[in-house]
Protein backbone atom coordinates (compact mmCIF):
# COMPACT_ATOMS: atom_id res chain seq x y z
CA UNK A 1 0.00 0.00 0.00
CA UNK A 2 1.30 3.69 -1.00
CA UNK A 3 0.75 5.92 1.01
CA UNK A 4 0.42 9.99 -0.14
CA UNK A 5 -0.05 13.37 2.08
CA UNK A 6 -0.90 15.62 -1.00
CA UNK A 7 -2.02 19.64 -0.37
CA UNK A 8 -4.89 20.72 -2.64
CA UNK A 9 -4.00 23.38 -5.81
CA UNK A 10 -0.47 21.63 -5.93
CA UNK A 11 0.37 21.49 -9.23
CA UNK A 12 2.63 18.55 -8.42
CA UNK A 13 0.08 16.78 -5.95
CA UNK A 14 -2.53 16.77 -9.64
CA UNK A 15 -0.11 15.53 -11.29
CA UNK A 16 0.08 12.11 -8.87
CA UNK A 17 -3.54 12.30 -8.69
CA UNK A 18 -4.24 12.41 -12.32
CA UNK A 19 -1.57 9.49 -12.83
CA UNK A 20 -3.68 7.18 -10.27
CA UNK A 21 -7.06 8.04 -12.00
CA UNK A 22 -5.29 7.49 -14.99
CA UNK A 23 -4.07 4.04 -14.40
CA UNK A 24 -7.28 3.32 -12.27
CA UNK A 25 -4.87 2.97 -9.26
CA UNK A 26 -7.13 4.34 -6.56
CA UNK A 27 -7.43 0.72 -4.58
CA UNK A 28 -3.36 0.64 -4.05
CA UNK A 29 -3.26 4.26 -2.25
CA UNK A 30 -4.42 5.58 0.49
CA UNK A 31 -4.23 9.72 -0.28
CA UNK A 32 -4.36 12.39 2.46
CA UNK A 33 -5.36 15.92 1.66
CA UNK A 34 -3.91 18.47 3.85
CA UNK A 35 -6.24 20.83 6.22
CA UNK A 36 -8.89 17.95 5.71
CA UNK A 37 -7.48 14.73 6.79
CA UNK A 38 -4.78 16.29 8.83
CA UNK A 39 -3.31 19.93 9.89
CA UNK A 40 -0.39 21.46 7.90
CA UNK A 41 0.94 21.89 11.29
CA UNK A 42 1.03 18.43 12.16
CA UNK A 43 2.07 17.23 9.18
CA UNK A 44 5.37 19.53 9.72
CA UNK A 45 5.87 18.11 12.87
CA UNK A 46 5.22 14.24 11.82
CA UNK A 47 7.79 15.37 8.56
CA UNK A 48 10.18 18.54 9.29
CA UNK A 49 9.84 21.78 7.83
CA UNK A 50 11.54 20.68 4.95
CA UNK A 51 8.72 18.06 4.05
CA UNK A 52 6.97 18.89 0.49
CA UNK A 53 3.71 17.73 -1.29
CA UNK A 54 2.96 15.46 -2.81
CA UNK A 55 5.19 13.20 -0.04
CA UNK A 56 4.47 9.31 -0.28
CA UNK A 57 5.18 6.45 1.59
CA UNK A 58 5.61 2.77 0.95
CA UNK A 59 3.99 0.12 3.18
CA UNK A 60 5.09 -3.32 3.41
CA UNK A 61 5.54 -5.72 5.46
CA UNK A 62 5.05 -3.24 8.32
CA UNK A 63 8.10 -1.19 7.17
CA UNK A 64 7.55 1.94 5.79
CA UNK A 65 9.88 3.55 3.68
CA UNK A 66 9.99 7.46 1.66
CA UNK A 67 9.01 7.13 -1.67
CA UNK A 68 9.52 10.98 -2.26
CA UNK A 69 7.91 13.63 -4.50
CA UNK A 70 5.77 13.43 -7.28
CA UNK A 71 7.90 11.93 -9.75
CA UNK A 72 9.37 9.20 -7.43
CA UNK A 73 5.91 8.48 -6.67
CA UNK A 74 5.09 8.12 -10.05
CA UNK A 75 7.66 5.45 -10.73
CA UNK A 76 6.36 3.61 -7.93
CA UNK A 77 2.85 3.41 -9.00
CA UNK A 78 4.04 1.71 -12.09
CA UNK A 79 5.53 -0.77 -10.40
CA UNK A 80 2.19 -1.79 -8.84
Amino acid sequence: MITIYMKRGCPFCQKVSNNIKEKKLEDKVKIHYVNEDFSYLDFKKKYGNNATFPRGYLEDNGKITLIGGSDDIINELEKH
